[in-house]
């Protein structure tokens, strides 16, 4: 795993998007711009995307287990997004 970009600080979207897609990562974000770049630019990376993010690490790293198995079976190519809704 690695960490680009926490907040407003560090390179910008399409930055982060080259780097994920040429490393193999996907994304994990609440940023919504990174579903315009993956509905404009398609896979790979694929994005994981927060809704309603107000989050500590702690409860996404939860949600993220819970969605394991979703995430593991995740590969068909031609599905780029996958939301995981808020469930406080």
């Amino acid at each position: 795993m690695a960490v680009l970009r926490t907040f407003s600080r560090g390179p910008p979207d399409d930055k982060i998007r080259e780097y994920a897609a040429a490393e193999g990562f996907a994304i994990v974000t609440a940023v919504s711009g990174y579903l315009d770049l993956a509905k404009s630019k398609g896979a790979p990376p694929k994005i994981v995307h927060l809704e309603n993010c107000g989050y500590r690490t702690s409860q996404i790293e939860s949600m993220l287990r819970r969605t394991l198995s979703g995430l593991r079976s995740w590969s068909n190519p031609h599905e780029t997004t996958l939301a995981i809704p808020n469930k406080k």
